[in-house]
């Protein structure tokens, strides 16, 4: 089952840390309890298998424990952005009809007025509950592959935004390939730089648990922040992050002459999403020069990564790469009347 490394760490290895947020660390233990309460409270309130939960939280635990309900119960995860303009949000609820929608109190008013919303103001308070300090196990569902997990939705630049349907196999493949891929284990700890809304936001949410290790939280501001993302550079073995925040990361170690001693424990670091130049991946060669360099590729419409290309100081490519496939996925390319290309571009 999906999440059954997830909740096998939190019955053997209880204390283990689960996330990070700020200098907040939550156990295992802790964050299955409270996915737990929260599962069982969306069945006693009528959520089905199949039902559409939508998540409305800046980046936060909640976030992560809603996640984790929604997936225990068979529920179709659908995460909104806090930062989406009114008219956006309001079109995504139309669009989804969710049963539920999971938030804080203080975005409640960005939200419509006759709208199913439940509070989780705190992680560990996740639902109504007279055993909260009592452990709780996860609910009996019955759950089966081709069940839909979330739905993430394109950006609408080209008309309005499309909701993309993923299976829970889906999932679990993209799940299992990534941590395969990356060699994720239980020393892992990846921060969140991608967005709720984006379906690589997936690869830093929820594979780090699956493979044992630790989720950083971050803000937005934080992220955004240079200066305090190189400072926090130190406090993770892997990252993924777009290439033009991660061109801007890079130059700002540049220009400060940062130590490349200060990032010998970084095991991974990938990039994609948008064009990466050959210099940007050159100064990754220089900066992290004992991680695995990636560049990954996939789009919403594909379950996130369908390609990658691991490159090296001896590898480094003279122009944009794609990649080959991850496994089990296959890549065909088409000429301008949709039929097979004889030759890979």
């Amino acid at each position: 089952m999906l999440l059954d490394s997830f909740e096998a760490i939190a019955a053997t290895d209880p204390d283990r840390v689960a996330i990070r947020c700020h200098d907040e660390k939550v156990s295992y233990c802790d964050l299955n309890h409270s996915a737990n309460l929260l599962a069982h409270w969306l069945l006693q309130t009528g959520i089905k298998p199949g039902d559409s939960v939508c998540v409305f939280f800046e980046p936060s635990p909640q976030s992560l424990v809603s996640l984790l309900a929604i997936l225990k119960i068979g529920g179709v995860y659908v995460p909104l952005d806090v930062e989406h303009p009114a008219k956006r949000i309001a079109f995504l609820l139309e669009d989804t009809k969710p049963a539920i929608i999971l938030t804080r109190s203080y975005h409640c008013d960005r939200l419509p007025q006759d709208a199913n919303t439940h509070i989780i103001d705190h992680y560990s308070q996740p639902a109504p509950t007279e055993n909260k300090n009592t452990p709780i196990a996860a609910p009996t569902v019955t759950l089966n592959s081709h069940q839909p997990a979330y739905i993430f939705y394109t950006s609408g630049t080209t008309g309005n935004p499309k909701g993309v349907v993923a299976s829970r196999s889906n999932l679990a493949h993209y799940c299992r390939s990534a941590i395969l891929q990356f060699s994720m284990n239980h020393q892992t700890v990846m921060p969140t730089i991608a967005r709720l809304t984006f379906s690589i936001s997936l690869l830093e949410w929820l594979c780090p648990l699956l493979a044992g290790g630790c989720v950083y939280v971050l803000s937005r501001d934080t992220v955004m922040d240079i200066p305090k993302m190189a400072g926090l550079l130190k406090q993770f073995s892997m990252l993924h992050m777009g290439p033009s925040l991660l061109t801007v990361l890079v130059r700002y170690l540049q220009q400060k002459q940062v130590p490349v001693s200060e990032f010998e424990h970084i095991h991974h670091i990938s990039s994609g999403g948008d064009l990466i130049k050959p210099e940007l991946l050159n100064a990754l060669c220089t900066y992290f020069p004992n991680a695995q360099k990636c560049v990954v590729y996939g789009c919403t419409e594909l379950a996130c990564m369908a390609t990658f290309q691991e490159i090296n100081e001896h590898t480094l490519p003279h122009r944009p790469i794609i990649g080959k496939p991850f496994p089990n996925v296959d890549i065909v390319f088409l000429d301008e009347q949709q039929n097979p290309h004889s030759e890979m571009a």
